[in-house]
């Protein structure tokens, strides 16, 4: 079908996932969502597969059989979960959960994604949504801190891997961005004031500003980008305040 744009989205039911499903739509994608819990958009192309991502016989038989490629081709994976902990107390267990959350999974949808493209010659996108965590250490994050630098590895290795196949592979590092797992910080007006500190930008981060970064890689815009990382931290990166 001419101009078929066909899109894959982990964690498509709350946060970075559920508004990057509606940009997408918006921007004339269909959109296949994949989550541990249900979800809807008002929209006939959005179809829904509720699924935990760690159950990966699954996610690779769905991503390679209810997916449907067409002439523009994407895989957003915003999955993902953090403790809050100190290293001392992170159990053997929820540190292998955080992993195969936040990185397992990443790989074995990305895998998923690009053999079926491979098996009919076609091109395609993935932009993985990583963290601000995978370029910086942080206080009882270990494992979260863990699973972002290897997404941020997984997504250099897929664009080297998978680049003498049209496939681009690229990454957005949120800062502290407001979702259903941040809200917590926002009720707090001396969290709110730390984070505003901590930034350059002093304005909140939302989920639409990550949301036209992974819109910009996936575009035709950024047909020379590829293996690298897009920052949406207010300058939370860039700089330290002494």
């Amino acid at each position: 079908m001419p101009g078929f744009k066909s899109a894959v989205v982990t964690g498509s039911a709350s946060g970075i996932g559920q508004a990057a499903c509606a940009g997408l739509l918006k921007a004339g994608y269909h959109v296949l969502g994949i989550d541990r819990n249900t979800a809807e958009q008002a929209d006939e192309r959005y179809e829904h597969v509720v699924l935990d991502v760690t159950d990966t016989d699954e996610l690779a038989r769905v991503i390679g059989d209810r997916f449907t490629p067409g002439d523009d081709n994407l895989l957003v994976t915003c999955a993902g979960q953090r403790e809050i902990c100190h290293t001392r107390e992170l159990t053997h267990a929820r540190f292998r959960e955080i992993l195969d959350i936040n990185t397992t999974s990443v790989f074995v949808a990305s895998q998923s994604f690009c053999e079926r493209l491979i098996s009919e010659s076609l091109s395609g996108n993935i932009v993985n949504v990583a963290s601000v965590s995978g370029f910086l250490g942080e206080p009882n994050r270990t494992a979260y801190v863990t699973s972002k630098h290897a997404t941020i590895g997984l997504t250099k290795q897929f664009a080297v891997d998978y680049a003498q196949f049209s496939v681009r592979a690229n990454a957005v590092a949120p800062g502290v961005i407001r979702t259903p797992m941040t809200e917590e910080y926002f009720s707090d007006s001396d969290q709110v004031a730390r984070i505003q500190r901590g930034q350059l930008v002093p304005n909140i981060g939302e989920v639409d500003d990550v949301v036209r970064a992974i819109l910009f890689l996936a575009d035709q815009d950024a047909k020379f980008v590829t293996g690298s990382t897009v920052f949406v931290d207010g300058g939370w990166s860039a700089a330290k305040d002494l």
